[in-house]
C-alpha cells in the first residue's frame, strides 16, 4: 500500500466523525503553483527531519474529496496537491508546528474539537497574513487568506 491509502487504513481517528485527532486543512485558497525549487527545498528539509510529505495519487484523491489545498495529519504528516500553492505550504507546515508544540491537543482539552480546529485555523490564517512579505506570498493568495480569516472569526 502507498501514498495516503495507508493513512486511510491505519489513521481510522483521522476520518471518523468522533475523531480526537482531526486532520487540519486549508479549505479555500487557490493560487499559482510555488517555485518548484523553493518547494523541493522545503519539502526536503521537512523529510530530513521525519516528516512525510504525501502528493501521491491516493493523496490528490483525497485532497479532492476534502476539496482541501493541503490537509495535515499530525506533526510529521502533510498532503499537498503535485503544485501547491505557497499559502498551502506555509499553512500546512503551521499546522505541523502546531501539533509538535501541543498546541493542537491543548486546544482540544480546553475547547472541544471544532473549536480547536477553527482557532488553530486561525492562528494560522494570522502567521500567514503577519508573514506574507517574508515568505513572499503573493497579494492574491494574501486576500483569499484574509477572507477565509473573517469567515472563521465570524463562525
Amino acid at each position: 500500500m502507498t501514498g495516503a491509502a495507508r493513512y486511510f487504513d491505519t489513521r481510522i481517528d483521522v476520518i471518523s466523525p468522533t475523531t480526537r485527532w482531526p486532520a487540519l486543512a486549508n479549505e479555500g485558497v487557490a493560487g499559482g503553483a510555488m517555485d518548484a525549487a523553493r518547494f523541493n527545498q522545503m519539502k526536503q528539509a521537512f523529510i530530513r527531519n521525519g516528516g512525510v510529505v504525501d502528493q501521491s495519487a491516493d493523496a490528490q484523491a483525497y485532497l479532492r474529496m476534502r476539496q482541501a489545498e493541503g490537509v495535515t495529519f499530525d506533526a510529521k504528516t502533510i498532503l499537498l496537491p503535485e503544485n501547491p500553492t505557497m499559502t498551502a505550504v506555509f499553512e500546512e507546515f503551521i499546522h505541523t508546528a502546531q501539533h509538535r508544540t501541543g498546541r493542537f491537543a491543548a486546544t482540544i482539552d480546553q475547547f472541544g474539537t471544532a473549536e480547536a480546529i477553527r482557532r488553530m485555523e486561525i492562528e494560522a490564517a494570522e502567521k500567514l497574513i503577519r508573514n506574507r512579505h517574508s515568505w513572499q506570498i503573493p497579494n492574491a493568495e494574501t486576500r483569499q487568506t484574509i477572507e477565509r480569516l473573517r469567515g472563521l472569526r465570524n463562525q
